[in-house]
């Protein structure tokens, strides 16, 4: 049980961290967003992207807090450290902030930004 517990949250974390390298990672609604000017859009986009990496920086923040304050915590079966099991977080978070700031930056010169991930293809219907 608590194996499949630890495993849950590294694979959370790690596939968010890689959800982030994709130019349009998460689930969007952009039937409004379509209808604005290309400026607006990168313009939104630049914000949403500063908004995710505020968030990836206080989740970096929080685990680190959590990890000190429970650093002589071990897990309850396996007695492993809780370092070794919540430290993937605070480096998961400093991953999606790096694919977080390419696109910032990207938005800031003017253009989108290039896929750091392959994109996802649709098969045909």
């Amino acid at each position: 049980d608590e194996i499949a517990r630890l495993t849950l949250v590294w694979l959370t974390f790690v596939g968010a961290a890689q959800l982030f390298s994709y130019q349009t990672g998460h689930l969007s609604l952009t039937f409004l967003t379509e209808r604005l000017g290309v400026r607006t859009q990168r313009y939104l986009a630049f914000t949403t992207n500063l908004i995710e990496l505020i968030l990836m920086l206080v989740v970096g923040a929080g685990a680190l807090v959590f990890i000190n304050f429970n650093a002589e915590a071990v897990t309850s079966a396996l007695e492993l450290p809780v370092y070794l099991v919540y430290g993937l977080i605070p480096l998961a978070a400093l991953v999606s902030a790096f694919f977080i700031c390419r696109k910032i930056v990207a938005y800031a010169r003017g253009k989108a930004p290039e896929l750091v991930a392959p994109a996802i293809e649709q098969d045909a219907i």
